[in-house]
Protein backbone atom coordinates (compact mmCIF):
# COMPACT_ATOMS: atom_id res chain seq x y z
CA UNK A 1 0.00 0.00 0.00
CA UNK A 2 2.80 2.43 0.88
CA UNK A 3 4.37 1.93 -2.56
CA UNK A 4 1.28 3.53 -4.12
CA UNK A 5 1.53 6.68 -1.99
CA UNK A 6 3.35 9.83 -3.08
CA UNK A 7 6.38 10.67 -0.98
CA UNK A 8 4.74 13.61 0.78
CA UNK A 9 1.86 11.42 2.01
CA UNK A 10 4.25 8.71 3.23
CA UNK A 11 6.14 11.30 5.28
CA UNK A 12 2.85 12.69 6.61
CA UNK A 13 1.88 9.30 8.06
CA UNK A 14 5.44 8.72 9.24
CA UNK A 15 5.33 11.88 11.35
CA UNK A 16 1.76 11.50 12.65
CA UNK A 17 2.05 11.10 16.44
CA UNK A 18 -1.38 12.39 17.40
CA UNK A 19 -2.99 8.94 17.50
CA UNK A 20 -0.43 7.59 19.98
CA UNK A 21 0.50 10.55 22.15
CA UNK A 22 -1.87 12.96 23.93
CA UNK A 23 -1.44 16.68 23.46
CA UNK A 24 0.64 18.20 26.27
CA UNK A 25 -1.03 20.85 28.40
CA UNK A 26 0.14 24.45 28.43
CA UNK A 27 2.00 23.80 31.67
CA UNK A 28 3.68 20.69 30.23
CA UNK A 29 4.84 22.59 27.14
CA UNK A 30 7.30 24.56 29.26
CA UNK A 31 9.35 21.39 29.75
CA UNK A 32 8.13 19.09 26.93
CA UNK A 33 8.20 19.44 23.15
CA UNK A 34 4.88 19.38 21.32
CA UNK A 35 4.12 16.91 18.52
CA UNK A 36 4.67 19.64 15.93
CA UNK A 37 8.08 20.60 17.34
CA UNK A 38 9.11 16.96 17.53
CA UNK A 39 7.98 16.29 13.95
CA UNK A 40 9.88 19.32 12.65
CA UNK A 41 13.18 18.12 14.12
CA UNK A 42 12.64 14.53 12.95
CA UNK A 43 11.68 15.67 9.45
CA UNK A 44 14.74 17.88 9.09
CA UNK A 45 17.08 15.10 10.25
CA UNK A 46 15.34 12.55 8.00
CA UNK A 47 15.79 14.73 4.92
CA UNK A 48 19.47 15.36 5.76
CA UNK A 49 20.15 11.65 6.17
CA UNK A 50 18.20 10.74 3.02
CA UNK A 51 20.28 13.15 0.97
CA UNK A 52 23.49 11.82 2.50
CA UNK A 53 22.38 8.28 1.70
CA UNK A 54 21.60 9.30 -1.87
CA UNK A 55 25.03 10.89 -2.26
CA UNK A 56 26.71 7.77 -0.84
CA UNK A 57 24.84 5.57 -3.33
CA UNK A 58 25.75 7.87 -6.22
CA UNK A 59 29.42 7.62 -5.24
CA UNK A 60 29.36 3.82 -5.30
CA UNK A 61 32.06 2.80 -7.85
CA UNK A 62 29.81 0.26 -9.61
CA UNK A 63 26.00 -0.03 -9.84
CA UNK A 64 24.24 -2.40 -7.48
CA UNK A 65 21.11 -4.50 -7.89
CA UNK A 66 19.73 -5.07 -4.42
CA UNK A 67 16.56 -7.05 -5.06
CA UNK A 68 14.19 -6.81 -2.13
CA UNK A 69 16.08 -4.06 -0.32
CA UNK A 70 14.28 -1.02 1.06
CA UNK A 71 15.01 2.26 2.78
CA UNK A 72 13.94 2.24 6.42
CA UNK A 73 12.87 5.41 8.24
CA UNK A 74 12.35 5.45 11.97
CA UNK A 75 12.52 7.40 15.21
CA UNK A 76 11.84 6.65 18.87
CA UNK A 77 8.98 8.67 20.28
CA UNK A 78 7.37 6.47 22.90
CA UNK A 79 6.87 9.71 24.77
CA UNK A 80 7.41 13.34 23.87
CA UNK A 81 10.97 14.42 24.69
CA UNK A 82 11.83 17.00 27.30
CA UNK A 83 13.23 20.31 26.10
CA UNK A 84 16.61 19.73 27.72
CA UNK A 85 18.86 18.30 24.98
CA UNK A 86 15.73 17.31 23.05
CA UNK A 87 17.00 18.21 19.58
CA UNK A 88 20.31 16.37 19.94
CA UNK A 89 18.52 13.32 21.34
CA UNK A 90 15.90 13.26 18.57
CA UNK A 91 18.49 13.58 15.82
CA UNK A 92 20.46 10.63 17.20
CA UNK A 93 17.29 8.52 17.37
CA UNK A 94 16.19 9.33 13.81
CA UNK A 95 17.15 6.39 11.58
CA UNK A 96 17.58 6.27 7.81
CA UNK A 97 19.16 3.06 6.56
CA UNK A 98 19.04 0.41 3.84
CA UNK A 99 17.93 -3.09 4.77
CA UNK A 100 17.08 -6.23 2.85
CA UNK A 101 15.97 -9.83 3.38
CA UNK A 102 19.35 -11.44 2.69
CA UNK A 103 18.87 -11.67 -1.07
CA UNK A 104 21.24 -8.86 -2.04
CA UNK A 105 24.97 -9.08 -2.61
CA UNK A 106 27.59 -6.39 -3.01
CA UNK A 107 28.64 -5.84 -6.61
CA UNK A 108 32.38 -5.13 -6.65
CA UNK A 109 34.49 -3.66 -9.45
CA UNK A 110 35.90 -7.12 -10.19
CA UNK A 111 32.46 -8.77 -10.32
CA UNK A 112 31.03 -5.96 -12.43
CA UNK A 113 33.85 -6.25 -14.97
CA UNK A 114 33.08 -9.94 -15.43
CA UNK A 115 29.43 -9.26 -16.34
CA UNK A 116 28.22 -9.07 -19.92
CA UNK A 117 27.47 -5.68 -21.47
CA UNK A 118 23.72 -6.28 -21.21
CA UNK A 119 23.99 -7.29 -17.54
CA UNK A 120 26.05 -4.18 -16.79
CA UNK A 121 23.49 -1.99 -18.55
CA UNK A 122 20.67 -3.68 -16.62
CA UNK A 123 22.37 -3.01 -13.28
CA UNK A 124 23.09 0.60 -14.25
CA UNK A 125 19.43 1.20 -15.10
CA UNK A 126 18.21 -0.48 -11.91
CA UNK A 127 20.69 1.49 -9.79
CA UNK A 128 19.60 4.79 -11.34
CA UNK A 129 15.98 4.01 -10.37
CA UNK A 130 17.04 3.01 -6.86
CA UNK A 131 19.15 6.08 -6.13
CA UNK A 132 16.62 8.33 -7.85
CA UNK A 133 13.92 7.04 -5.51
CA UNK A 134 16.02 7.95 -2.48
CA UNK A 135 16.57 11.47 -3.78
CA UNK A 136 12.91 11.89 -4.66
CA UNK A 137 11.80 10.82 -1.20
CA UNK A 138 14.13 13.42 0.26
CA UNK A 139 12.99 16.25 -1.98
CA UNK A 140 9.24 15.63 -2.06
CA UNK A 141 8.54 15.86 1.65
CA UNK A 142 6.30 18.89 1.63
CA UNK A 143 3.38 19.91 -0.61
CA UNK A 144 3.97 23.21 -2.44
CA UNK A 145 0.73 24.94 -1.51
CA UNK A 146 -0.05 28.48 -0.36
CA UNK A 147 -3.23 29.48 1.45
CA UNK A 148 -3.88 33.13 2.24
CA UNK A 149 -5.84 34.42 5.20
CA UNK A 150 -8.75 36.61 4.17
CA UNK A 151 -7.96 38.92 7.09
CA UNK A 152 -4.15 38.96 6.73
CA UNK A 153 -3.25 38.01 3.13
CA UNK A 154 0.30 39.29 3.62
CA UNK A 155 0.99 36.41 6.05
CA UNK A 156 0.05 33.22 4.15
CA UNK A 157 0.10 29.59 5.23
CA UNK A 158 2.60 27.50 3.24
CA UNK A 159 3.19 23.76 2.90
CA UNK A 160 1.40 21.51 5.39
CA UNK A 161 -0.16 24.52 7.12
CA UNK A 162 -1.88 25.45 3.86
CA UNK A 163 -3.70 22.10 3.80
CA UNK A 164 -4.81 22.26 7.42
CA UNK A 165 -8.30 23.69 8.02
CA UNK A 166 -8.03 27.40 8.85
CA UNK A 167 -10.72 29.94 9.56
CA UNK A 168 -11.30 32.82 7.17
CA UNK A 169 -8.96 31.46 4.52
CA UNK A 170 -9.20 31.22 0.79
CA UNK A 171 -8.62 27.96 -1.11
CA UNK A 172 -5.21 26.26 -1.08
CA UNK A 173 -3.44 26.87 -4.39
CA UNK A 174 -0.11 25.99 -5.93
CA UNK A 175 2.03 29.00 -6.91
CA UNK A 176 3.52 26.89 -9.72
CA UNK A 177 0.08 26.51 -11.35
CA UNK A 178 -0.12 29.22 -14.03
CA UNK A 179 -3.91 29.27 -13.72
CA UNK A 180 -3.99 30.27 -10.04
CA UNK A 181 -0.44 31.28 -9.06
CA UNK A 182 1.38 34.59 -9.12
CA UNK A 183 5.05 35.54 -9.16
CA UNK A 184 4.74 36.96 -5.66
CA UNK A 185 3.55 33.53 -4.50
CA UNK A 186 6.38 31.83 -6.41
CA UNK A 187 8.89 34.07 -4.64
CA UNK A 188 7.40 33.22 -1.23
CA UNK A 189 7.39 29.51 -2.04
CA UNK A 190 11.03 29.45 -3.13
CA UNK A 191 12.01 31.37 0.01
CA UNK A 192 10.10 28.79 2.06
CA UNK A 193 11.83 25.92 0.24
CA UNK A 194 15.33 27.33 0.69
CA UNK A 195 15.14 28.71 4.21
CA UNK A 196 12.50 26.59 5.98
CA UNK A 197 12.55 23.17 4.30
CA UNK A 198 16.11 22.77 2.99
CA UNK A 199 17.67 25.27 5.39
CA UNK A 200 20.37 26.27 2.95
CA UNK A 201 21.75 29.57 1.66
CA UNK A 202 20.84 29.69 -2.06
CA UNK A 203 23.77 32.02 -2.79
CA UNK A 204 26.12 29.14 -1.90
CA UNK A 205 24.72 26.75 -4.51
CA UNK A 206 24.16 26.24 -8.22
CA UNK A 207 20.60 25.29 -9.11
CA UNK A 208 18.96 22.90 -11.58
CA UNK A 209 15.28 23.74 -12.15
CA UNK A 210 12.85 21.81 -14.33
CA UNK A 211 10.28 23.61 -16.44
CA UNK A 212 7.19 22.55 -18.33
CA UNK A 213 7.38 21.87 -22.08
CA UNK A 214 6.46 24.92 -24.18
CA UNK A 215 7.08 27.21 -21.22
CA UNK A 216 6.60 30.84 -22.19
CA UNK A 217 9.87 32.78 -22.71
CA UNK A 218 8.58 35.57 -20.46
CA UNK A 219 8.03 33.11 -17.59
CA UNK A 220 11.47 31.58 -18.13
CA UNK A 221 13.11 35.01 -18.06
CA UNK A 222 11.20 35.98 -14.92
CA UNK A 223 12.35 32.82 -13.15
CA UNK A 224 15.98 33.42 -14.12
CA UNK A 225 15.71 37.01 -12.92
CA UNK A 226 14.22 35.86 -9.60
CA UNK A 227 16.95 33.30 -8.98
CA UNK A 228 19.86 35.57 -9.81
CA UNK A 229 18.66 38.92 -8.50
CA UNK A 230 16.64 37.89 -5.44
CA UNK A 231 18.23 34.61 -4.30
CA UNK A 232 21.71 35.27 -5.76
CA UNK A 233 22.28 31.67 -6.85
CA UNK A 234 25.75 30.92 -8.24
CA UNK A 235 24.51 29.30 -11.44
CA UNK A 236 21.20 28.20 -12.92
CA UNK A 237 20.25 25.58 -15.51
CA UNK A 238 16.72 25.05 -16.81
CA UNK A 239 15.84 21.63 -18.20
CA UNK A 240 12.81 19.62 -19.23
CA UNK A 241 12.03 16.71 -16.87
CA UNK A 242 11.46 14.51 -19.92
CA UNK A 243 15.01 15.15 -21.12
CA UNK A 244 16.44 14.50 -17.66
CA UNK A 245 14.54 11.19 -17.52
CA UNK A 246 16.21 10.09 -20.73
CA UNK A 247 19.64 11.13 -19.51
CA UNK A 248 19.07 9.25 -16.25
CA UNK A 249 18.34 6.14 -18.33
CA UNK A 250 21.50 6.59 -20.39
CA UNK A 251 19.63 7.56 -23.55
CA UNK A 252 19.46 10.60 -25.81
CA UNK A 253 16.25 9.64 -27.65
CA UNK A 254 13.02 8.06 -26.47
CA UNK A 255 9.46 8.63 -25.30
CA UNK A 256 8.42 9.61 -21.80
CA UNK A 257 4.93 9.95 -20.32
CA UNK A 258 3.73 11.49 -17.05
CA UNK A 259 0.66 10.38 -15.12
CA UNK A 260 -0.92 10.91 -11.68
CA UNK A 261 0.54 14.40 -11.36
CA UNK A 262 -1.19 16.47 -8.68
Amino acid sequence: MLQRMPAAKMIMYFLDMHADLPHPSQAELTSTLSQAETAEIVLHETVKKLLRLGIACKQCPVPQKWIGSSVALGYDVGQLPTRENAEEQLRKQTIVSIFDWGRSELNTIQKHGALSDSAQADRAQYWSYYTGGIYRLGWEVFPPFIRKSLLHPEDPYIGEEAQAPQRACGPATSPFDFRTGSWADVEMMWAYIFYQELRVAPEDHALLVTEAPLNQPADRERLVQLMFEYFNVRALYLALPEVLSLYASGRTAGARSTCDQE
